[in-house]
């Protein structure tokens, strides 16, 4: 879900897809797309949202030379436990809705 556009992440649920909340990092941007996903729980999409970041704890394939982070931050890891689900607790959404994004989506992914 790198779009905001609500009706564009509706018209992709209404086809069948799921949307993960992607690319979330210690921003503002971060709060804007929980604040979608809040509202795409609200409208009874929670069954078919994921959270995920990028954020990775060594990047072994980068040489010194690449003027990438060969470390990240790590509390980057934790962004969605941190930022996003007291944010979406702070707006109402419920710990069910919480754990079927978290929990349940996954394992119905997988089975």
């Amino acid at each position: 879900a790198d779009s905001l556009d609500l009706e564009y992440n509706i018209e992709l649920l209404n086809r069948g897809a799921y949307i993960s909340v992607d690319r979330l990092f210690r921003d503002a941007s971060s709060l804007k797309k929980a604040g979608l996903a809040a509202e795409l729980i609200r409208l009874g999409w929670a069954n078919k949202l994921f959270f995920a970041h990028d954020g990775i704890c060594y990047q072994d394939y980068m040489n010194s030379k690449t003027e990438v982070y060969a470390h990240e931050p790590v509390d980057r890891l934790a962004v969605v436990h941190d930022t996003v689900l007291p944010f979406l607790r702070e707006n109402g959404i419920s710990e069910e809705s919480i754990n079927m994004i978290l929990v349940k989506n996954l394992q119905t992914l997988f089975e």
